[in-house]
């Protein structure tokens, strides 16, 4: 979840009571609790719950015929959910999920970002607060989040939170924004931007491997021979990194583990960028990545997401994304199932949209195989983007507007492994 910052991530307090965690058990559908004042979401079923089983014999040998889409259907079935009565001047900012299953669940407020952790058993593991946050990403185990440094002339640090709130390892000092991305999830993930040593040194573009477990955190840099555009990483080690030369034309080179280069730079046509577009970098199913296009509407106060192209690990060519992706620029695609299918996501809308978060699962050719409404509540709200963790965990964060009995609670609801 790009934002990064961090600094006096020490801070672990309180500032308000949780009510009970608790799992809702499979027979009882996807009800909420009482207490958190929204309509259940709906149990798997109806028009859209994907096809009907292939019938026995079916296949031309007299076997059993194996539909592509067996085992991938989502089921919005063993909810679990949190109301935390924060400030009034928090307000709920989505979550992120570790490789582990822990969840971090952010409040954001005008300086400071409170994280509540959530351990994979549902219990609370830990709380912390981030003081200007630029964003925080996943680890294997923890995250890493990057904050500004209050006071000082375009400085950032970038550092581990363990899932019990406490720091790992080192920090690393920069000056510019980081774009991170997190190879397989491990320690060591991919740093990248546009930096200088210090503030009257000149501005390099670099990519940097970092391990926020260790001190000091630099495993090796890279030198980009062009303006940094975007970075993102395909979940097995493997980093891809965009930059702009200076005639305007786009380039990208593939890295593997320790920054090891698996390609020389080439070209990536087909891109067009201005003054309210960006280029984003993500795990594509099946493997590599797929390179998207942001488009940001109405004064940046809206987006789309318009994937432009697939990239397999290591390959130079970029292959167009079906046009079953590209005609839904409402919806996010990640790789789910193991990389052995596609879900696609509702994603943050700032206005009045129908109140309610989709998960639609698709096989790699693009067939659905079904998809599920989780329903946040009557009419129409504000959504956040619905998160998908690396091991299938699925969180809905729920906006301030929606009505709680208690004005002051913020509530998140999540369903362990759903798209594992």
């Amino acid at each position: 979840m790009r934002r990064v910052c961090l600094g006096a991530l020490a801070a672990v307090w309180a500032c308000g009571g949780y009510d009970a965690l608790r799992e809702i058990p499979a027979n009882a559908g996807a009800a909420p609790v009482a207490d958190t004042g929204v309509p259940a979401a709906p149990p798997q079923g109806g028009a859209d719950a994907g096809p009907p089983a292939a019938p026995a014999g079916a296949g031309t040998d007299g076997g059993i015929a194996v539909s592509p889409c067996d085992g991938l259907a989502p089921s919005a079935q063993g909810m679990r959910s949190i109301s935390i009565k924060g400030r009034p001047a928090l307000q709920p900012d989505g979550a992120v999920v570790d490789g582990a299953g822990t969840l971090a669940l952010l409040q954001i407020g005008w300086v400071d970002t409170e994280i509540q952790l959530i351990a994979p058993d549902g219990t609370i593991a830990g709380w912390s607060i981030v003081r200007w946050n630029q964003g925080i990403e996943p680890l294997a185990r923890g995250f890493a989040t990057t904050s500004y440094l209050q006071g000082s002339v375009g400085a950032y640090a970038t550092q581990g939170l363990a899932p019990d709130g406490t720091q790992l390892g080192g920090t690393y000092f920069a000056y510019g924004i980081p774009s991170i991305a997190a190879p397989a999830f491990g320690t060591s993930f991919l740093m990248a931007g546009t930096f200088r040593e210090n503030y009257p040194a000149p501005a390099k573009p670099q990519a940097l491997w970092v391990d926020v477990t260790k001190d000091p955190v630099i495993v090796a840099s890279v030198p980009l021979d062009g303006d940094f555009v975007g970075a993102g990483a395909d979940g097995t080690g493997n980093s891809l990194v965009v930059f702009r030369q200076m005639q305007g034309a786009f380039k990208a080179q593939w890295f593997g583990p320790g920054a090891r280069p698996l390609t020389g730079r080439f070209a990536l046509p087909g891109i067009e960028l201005s003054a309210s577009t960006s280029i984003d970098v993500s795990p594509a199913a099946g493997g590599g990545v797929v390179v998207s296009r942001i488009e940001y509407v109405v004064g940046w106060s809206d987006f789309r997401i318009r994937p432009q192209c697939l990239l397999a690990a290591g390959a130079t060519r970029c292959v167009a994304a079906p046009q079953w992706m590209q005609s839904r620029p409402e919806m996010r695609f990640l790789p789910v199932r193991g990389g052995r299918a596609w879900a696609a996501v509702t994603r943050w809308r700032d206005g009045m949209v129908d109140c309610a978060d989709t998960v639609e699962v698709f096989t790699l050719d693009g067939k659905s195989c079904g998809s599920v409404e989780l329903r946040i509540a009557a009419g129409t709200c504000s959504r956040l983007n619905l998160t998908v963790g690396p091991e299938g965990t699925v969180v809905q964060s729920l906006p301030r507007d929606v009505p709680l009995p208690d004005s002051d609670h913020l509530t998140w609801r999540w369903w362990p492994g759903m798209l594992r």
